[in-house]
Order: structure tokens, then C-alpha cells, then sequence
């Protein structure tokens, strides 16, 4: 379900009625995995006016650590995100797709990816 950005930060939110898709996020996924991104969220800066009500339609998680990454636009020329990230504190920001899938935790671990599969709401 996408979350709009005022619920996840205190006020960030998903769009309503979609069901989302959570998949392993693998490195070397580049080509599939940017592409089905890129389709799904908006431009970078192009949601600005919506300001809080802004939606995320992809989310990134490490299934052994409470750190979720919210996107809910995106750069596929830089591969970047803008969105909320949810670590130690929780802020909005930018970071990157080639980051994410770098990341390895304990036994291979890696990231995953949940995506509502539309863009919308």
C-alpha cells in the first residue's frame, strides 16, 4: 500500500487501494529493477507542491535492522530518490539506488523492496 510522506515522518502517507509487491533487491537487478522504478515514481522535484501529502509508492527495508527507506520520487539518470528514511531518526532526503543495493547484512541479507506497482492517488 503506497504511504503518503506526512504519515511516515510523523505525517507521511501511501496512496490508498494498492497492493503492494515485495520482492528480494538483489545487486546486478540494475536495468529491471530502475526501470520498474522509474515507471512507478514521479520526477525528481515534481511533487513539491504537494509538500506532506506527497506519496510513496516504493519502499526499501532491512529485514534485520528497523531502517525502511520511503521513495516517492525518483532520478534514473542519477539513480536517486527523494523521500523519508527511517533510522535512527527519521528526516527526509536523497540517496541512491546503487547505495541500496550494496548493502549486506548478516548470512547475505539484503535489502528488499516493496512497490505498490502504480503510480497515482
Amino acid at each position: 500500500m503506497p504511504v503518503p510522506l506526512a504519515l511516515l515522518n510523523g505525517w507521511m502517507r501511501l496512496a490508498h487501494g494498492a497492493r503492494p509487491i515485495v520482492q528480494p533487491f538483489r545487486e546486478g537487478e540494475h536495468g529491471t529493477a530502475s526501470t520498474d522504478i522509474e515507471k512507478i515514481l514521479a520526477p525528481i522535484r515534481s511533487q513539491e507542491a504537494q509538500g506532506f501529502d506527497a506519496v510513496a509508492h516504493v519502499k526499501f527495508f532491512t529485514p534485520w535492522t528497523g531502517w525502511t527507506w520511503y521513495a516517492s520520487e525518483y532520478d534514473p539518470e542519477d539513480r536517486m530518490f527523494f523521500g523519508v528514511v527511517v533510522g535512527h531518526e527519521r528526516e527526509f532526503g536523497y540517496f541512491y539506488l546503487d547505495e541500496l543495493e550494496r548493502v549486506t547484512g548478516p548470512g547475505g541479507l539484503r535489502i528488499e523492496r516493496t512497490c505498490t506497482g502504480r503510480r497515482g492517488h
